[in-house]
């Protein structure tokens, strides 16, 4: 009995093995954080290896299809076969996303590969690819994040707008950070770009309203009419002849 469960465990180790394996220096997509350590990285179901500079130590296996090439759909890139740990939080970034915004930022509409024909954002966002719902091209709305070199960037430097501006070209790493700039590689190309405010959750947004407009009223008055002291006599029933030129020049009547 001991023996078939041994068999079993060997079976199925195998299988796994064979549909997600971990990928070369070269295709390696980041997994987990700046600092982490070997056994969280492995906890996250994910690969370590400190062979290689320059590129993740901790990085996500990948699922392989029957052929053995890495697949979702049309594309020929691996996707991460280990769902993301972080919880789908919504922002207000331009793309939508799990664990490192850049990835998803840093690859400009023209050369996204599609992740597949998957339903909805949730469904992108949770086998670790990114969601662009304004993308006119719908196929192309759910694509493959970038391979970054390092650790993800700080949260100016990740780029909510997914609009990346050029602080400048050929600059070493020290340059550019000397501009107050981001400095990055991504597949393998050096970016020194301008940084952004850090993308928010819509829940820690508030709601705007909408303007009050305040309506003032205005009250027109009757222009006043000074009526002379002969008229407010002859108004009084007095006859301005029974009075003396003294008595009407000094109005004491």
């Amino acid at each position: 009995m001991k023996l078939l469960s041994c068999l079993i465990g060997v079976f199925l180790f195998v299988s796994l093995a064979k549909s997600q394996v971990c990928l070369p220096q070269s295709a390696r997509t980041d997994c987990g954080y700046p600092g982490i350590q070997p056994s969280a990285c492995t906890q996250l179901g994910c690969c370590w290896n400190t062979d290689v500079l320059g590129v993740p130590w901790c990085f996500h296996r990948t699922a392989v299809s029957a052929d053995g090439e890495g697949s979702i759909g049309d594309s020929s890139r691996g996707v991460p076969a280990v769902v993301p740990q972080q919880a789908f939080v919504k922002t207000n970034a331009a793309v939508q996303f799990t664990g490192c915004l850049f990835r998803c930022t840093s690859v400009v509409r023209p050369y996204r590969t599609s992740c597949g024909n998957l339903p909805d954002e949730l469904s992108c966002v949770n086998v670790g690819c990114c969601y662009d719902v304004n993308d006119p091209v719908t196929s192309r709305r759910c694509y493959h994040p970038a391979v970054l070199t390092g650790s993800c960037p700080t949260p100016r430097c990740q780029i909510p707008s997914a609009s990346l501006r050029r602080c400048g070209f050929g600059l070493s790493q020290n340059e550019c950070v000397g501009r107050g700039c981001c400095y990055h590689v991504v597949e393998n190309g050096r970016q020194c770009y301008h940084s952004e405010t850090p993308a928010r959750p819509l829940s820690e947004i508030p709601a705007t309203s909408p303007p009050t407009t305040t309506t003032t009223t205005t009250t027109t008055q009757a222009p006043t009419t000074t009526m002379s002291f002969l008229d407010q006599l002859r108004r009084a029933n007095a006859d301005p002849s029974q009075f003396s030129l003294v008595d009407l020049l000094t109005k004491d009547v």
